[in-house]
């Protein structure tokens, strides 16, 4: 009997001796300790199944019952993106083609390779197309930031998207299953390396290129295969969700519902602002600063440089501690584009101050005309 049970990892704790992870049933309250060496020095291990959930350090020879289960794991061949094409269930090679692929539907993508639902050359390495390609730093918002804060970095090569974010490097690779005539503009799936016993994850991307400094990215979920629910499905980025609530995903780089704002990191030349001034005056006075925050600063003006391509930005009266017109920032415009609805512009800036953008970029501006 073939039988698949997801669970889900909520906490691990590691001695000198053994590693322990609690696992609890997917949608139901049954839990598992799970406990495996501390290290492990081979490709074969031993792992037991704590039912009771009791951390117990004895050797397996000494437990009665059926409270614990022995494991006898042999790890999972590391397998590069260009070897994605495997089943994921040894017997399917014992199995006869009417079983492995006759069955049902769940067996059949078990053995993908066996019922031909994957082949060498379906899925295949692709190459992103050129737009998407770059080294980019997230934007983020000042007032979310701590001072030791450092902004995510996306950097995207031929065929591979890698994220820095928070310390933690991964590294994701373009692939697709059908024809490059049926890749949709704008959207890519990606991959993981199967390597540590960890099988690949599937995650695709959509994105968007604003301007030549600019690009919309988002993330999708990440799953593993089976990506369909049968053998007749097309394999691509319509099996993926993107709808992960933003309050969940604030810790998720680059997931969510919204598209990510990322700013190139390649020197770029400032762009005219286009800041809709009134006739015969440089300047934009008694407007209401608000950041996202919350914090309201009336009084505030922006006043475009000669040349167009800056602005000068005077912060006004933010409450008590802060006298108006002390605070003046010079930005730099790297996008300015005329709402649709044709009463104002929507500003994108950084600091001048700043050799770097992955050092800080300062916040978006949107300017609406009354």
């Amino acid at each position: 009997m073939y039988t698949t049970q997801r669970t889900r990892c909520r906490a691990w704790w590691s001695d000198d001796v053994y590693t322990y992870v609690v696992l609890t049933h997917n949608r139901l309250s049954y839990a598992w300790l799970l406990r495996y060496p501390a290290v492990l020095v081979a490709d074969s291990f031993t792992v037991h199944l704590l039912r009771d959930l009791a951390a117990d350090d004895s050797p397996h020879a000494t437990w009665t019952g059926a409270k614990h289960w022995r494991l006898d794991m042999v790890r999972n061949v590391q397998r590069p993106v260009t070897s994605l094409c495997v089943d994921d269930v040894d017997a399917c090679r014992s199995w006869t083609p009417q079983v492995a692929c006759g069955s049902s539907p769940a067996t059949s993508l078990a053995c993908p390779r066996t019922c031909g639902v994957c082949n060498e050359s379906r899925p295949v390495v692709c190459t992103f197309r050129s737009d998407l390609v770059g080294d980019w730093v997230v934007l983020t918002d000042p007032d979310h930031q701590t001072p030791s804060a450092t902004a995510s970095m996306v950097v995207v090569e031929a065929s591979t998207l890698t994220v820095h974010s928070g310390g933690v490097t991964q590294t994701l690779h373009c692939v697709t299953w059908s024809d490059a005539r049926w890749r949709r503009t704008g959207e890519e799936m990606l991959v993981t390396e199967h390597m540590d016993g960890c099988r690949p994850r599937y995650t695709c991307v959509r994105y968007q290129r604003r301007a030549a400094a600019l690009l919309q990215l988002k993330l999708s979920q990440s799953r593993v295969w089976p990506l369909v629910d049968a053998v007749d499905q097309p394999v691509d980025c319509r099996a993926f969700s993107y709808d992960l609530d933003d309050d969940r995903a604030t810790r998720r780089t680059l997931r969510g519902t919204r598209l990510r704002l990322l700013y190139s990191r390649e020197p770029t030349a400032p762009i005219a602002c286009q800041l809709p001034l009134p006739p015969g005056d440089r300047s934009l006075r008694n407007y209401t600063l608000v950041y996202s925050n919350g914090t309201r600063c009336r009084g505030t003006s922006l006043t475009e440089a000669l040349s167009g391509l800056g602005l000068l930005l005077s912060v006004g009266d933010c409450g008590p501690g802060v006298k108006p017109g002390t605070r003046t920032t010079l930005l730099h415009c790297i996008k300015s584009s005329r709402l649709s609805t044709g009463d104002g512009v929507a500003i994108v800036t950084r600091s001048a101050s700043i050799s770097s953008v992955s050092q800080r970029v300062r916040f978006n501006v949107l300017l609406n005309t009354l």
